[in-house]
């Protein structure tokens, strides 16, 4: 054969036939393959799916209308809170907190707590929270003491976090979980539990925390994509398209470092942000690597780049641990007996069954959000004193479901479910296909060992990677002059070849790059987002200065969220869609209407403590005497606060309280007699 081989025209052109005897192409002449090279790398990069207004929408694009959803939807459920006053803890937080001020320096915001006593103070709360005082003070600059600039930032900080919920869904469901997403987002800004952290201006720093906490774990999700894809085209040899860029991994590793700094500065419980993404690069690994022994790991390079990135995550962790100890100083906050009557409890077996039915308790608050109150302190939550409380029973069954999903779903780790294809169309249709008489289709089939798609073949040229060799269109679209070498002596080396999705038009995921995660390690991923930022509040570590709080409750609804979404998916998949959509959408008008209605309690303090007296009596009715005092309504005031002592004798405030009310009536029929 010459060289310039035998030619074949193919509307007016010229293009290289194929040597069937040798399998290779024949080479063409000089200046026609470069005209043809151009040709075919101009036609490599157009776009194969269908053109706009031709057909549906891009993924991106329509995760880009689900995320807008999300957040008109939050803006639409708060906007009544924007003309709502400060509220219980917001005056002795912003009115009386003298950090607020222009005129204290800021120096003072790295040396005071939440409160703006020093930390260095006997009767100091402990908070440490100077980003959100920091907040405050801004709000201050821009407004003074308006309540409609502050309430205004706490909605659109709720936006932005039901905006990276959004994200961590999209980053974390597969590509066809659309459903999945839209209800972690939906469901996160519709949900009632975080009225108190959104209306009320105290909650600013679980929003501040959470939005940091969610860049956190972003940002470690590029670091761990980063790092995968590296590690994938130093493997392939140069049979990689894409590469990461330089600097991207470091960059993002700092960036997650650096969020969870803020995160903890704006509350304490944003340290465990780091937690959570030790526990996604774990789950995203552990499905392959179960299956082999510690040394036979080591020895690989990709374990010992995900062990180095863990290892960074714990040193970040102990330095900012440190930190705050440091800044606490040798002292821990005492708390009143009011707050937490439980800690002061002498019996073990009553704080001990208390402690573990308050995990349960606060679940139960996300699934079902009817009772909610201000505060729970004092006796709302009366303490379980014996095993033959039938509390037990909750306490136990909630224990033994997270046990079992958790247990399930680590079993199912790097376990594919066998002949399943990632798209759900197929996926459906295959299970279809068991119940008829005849064989499913060829496309519904799984591909037998070494055919179109397995390991052995390049997904681009089809070629075998056995004969060591790509196609010319392969070799020039991915720039793949040579072949992978295999990791293991007898293995058959893998192609990084990345083929275009013709649906899309747009280049399919990298092998090692980018994987989104399976069903089971879903399950237990939400599962962290939902167990590890409440760890902190569970009084079981050390005691705080609340039994329940549902702004504590925002963070850990990311996790709850999640597992809507992936419940909705599953449904999604197995049943009618109608039936999911359905289910949605009354679930969001259920959520929707108990947040307006829960908002409106959150507009002034009298609402607001008469909407606590059937879960809280005492401190809601001497709350709300000191309030009908304050305007001037004593008789009012008089009978609430008769009734705060009727419920909790002891309330020193109380009796105080209704004690001046007392005098003021003397000296005025005093007056009277008088005159």
């Amino acid at each position: 054969m010459s060289l310039v081989g035998r030619w074949k025209t193919r509307g007016g052109g010229k293009v290289p036939t194929r040597d069937r005897s040798r399998g290779q192409p024949d080479a063409p002449a000089p200046r026609e393959a470069a005209v043809d090279g151009r040709r075919r790398r101009l036609s490599s990069t157009r776009p194969l799916g269908p053109r706009r207004g031709a057909g549906p929408a891009l993924p991106g694009q329509a995760m880009d209308a689900v995320n807008l959803a999300c957040c008109l939807l939050a803006a639409l459920l708060y906007y009544n809170t924007l003309d709502a006053g400060f509220v219980y803890d917001d005056s002795r937080a912003i009115l009386t907190n003298q950090d607020v001020l222009q005129s204290t320096p800021l120096s003072r915001l790295l040396a005071d707590d939440f409160w703006g006593t020093p930390l260095a103070h006997g009767g100091s709360h402990g908070s440490y929270r100077p980003l959100c005082v920091l907040t405050f003070r801004l709000n201050h600059l821009l407004g003074g003491f308006q309540p409609f600039g502050y309430h205004l930032a706490n909605v659109c900080l709720h936006c932005l976090a039901t905006a990276l919920v959004v994200k961590v869904a999209r980053a974390l469901f597969p590509p066809q979980a659309r459903v999945g997403v839209a209800a972690a987002g939906l469901t996160f800004a519709a949900h009632p539990v975080h009225s108190e952290a959104v209306a009320g201006v105290v909650g600013r720093a679980d929003l501040a925390a959470c939005v940091l906490y969610l860049a956190s774990f972003l940002c470690y999700v590029a670091h761990a994509r980063a790092r995968d894809l590296r590690l994938a085209a130093a493997g392939a040899g140069g049979c990689c398209r894409r590469r990461p860029r330089a600097g991207a991994e470091l960059l993002a590793a700092a960036g997650c470092v650096a969020a969870a700094a803020g995160a903890v500065l704006a509350k304490e419980t944003g340290l465990t942000a780091l937690g959570v993404c030790a526990c996604y690069d774990l789950l995203l690994h552990y499905g392959r690597w179960r299956s082999r022994s510690p040394r036979e790991l080591l020895a690989k390079r990709r374990p010992r780049q995900v062990l180095a990135s863990l290892l960074m995550l714990g040193l970040a962790l102990a330095a900012l641990l440190a930190a705050r100890m440091r800044l606490m100083g040798a002292h821990y906050p005492v708390f009143a007996t009011a707050d937490n009557p439980t800690a002061r409890c002498s019996s073990a077996l009553t704080r001990l069954l208390t402690f573990c039915y308050l995990p349960a308790f606060n679940f139960a608050l996300l699934l079902c959000p009817r009772w909610l109150s201000f505060d729970w302190g004092m006796d709302a939550i009366p303490r379980v004193t014996s095993l033959s409380d039938p509390r037990n029973l909750a306490t136990l069954l909630f224990y033994g479901c997270l046990y079992r999903a958790a247990r399930s779903s680590a079993s199912r780790l790097g376990v594919p479910a066998p002949g399943r294809l990632p798209d759900a169309a197929a996926a459906r249709s295959q299970r279809a296909g068991k119940h008829r008489r005849h064989p499913p289709r060829r496309k519904d089939r799984p591909p037998p060992p070494g055919a179109v798609g397995d390991a052995t073949t390049c997904p681009v040229c089809k070629h075998n990677l056995a004969n060591n060799h790509h196609s010319l269109l392969c070799r020039n679209t991915n720039n793949n002059n040579n072949i992978p070498a295999a990791e293991e002596p007898g293995a058959v080396a893998q192609c990084a070849c990345r083929p275009r999705d013709r649906r899309h038009g747009r280049p399919a995921a990298a092998p090692g790059g980018g994987r989104h995660l399976g069903r089971a390690e879903l399950v237990l991923l939400s599962l962290a987002f939902l167990t590890i930022p409440f760890l902190p509040a569970t009084n079981l570590f050390f005691y705080v200065g609340f039994v329940v709080a549902e702004r504590v409750l925002y963070i850990p609804s990311v996790g709850y969220c999640l597992l809507v979404g992936v419940g909705c998916h599953a449904i999604h998949e197995r049943t009618n869609r109608r039936l999911v959509l359905v289910c949605l959408v009354l679930l969001l008008v259920n959520f929707g209407v108990r947040t307006l209605l829960r908002n409106r309690d959150w507009h002034d303090e009298e609402r607001l403590y008469r909407s606590g007296i059937h879960i809280n009596p005492p401190k809601a009715y001497g709350n709300l005497g000191s309030v009908l005092s304050s305007q001037g309504r004593t008789s009012e005031a008089e009978r609430a606060f008769r009734m705060a002592l009727r419920h909790r004798g002891n309330m020193a405030d109380v009796h105080y309280n209704l004690g001046v009310i007392q005098q003021g009536k003397f000296f005025h029929v005093t007056s009277l007699f008088v005159q």
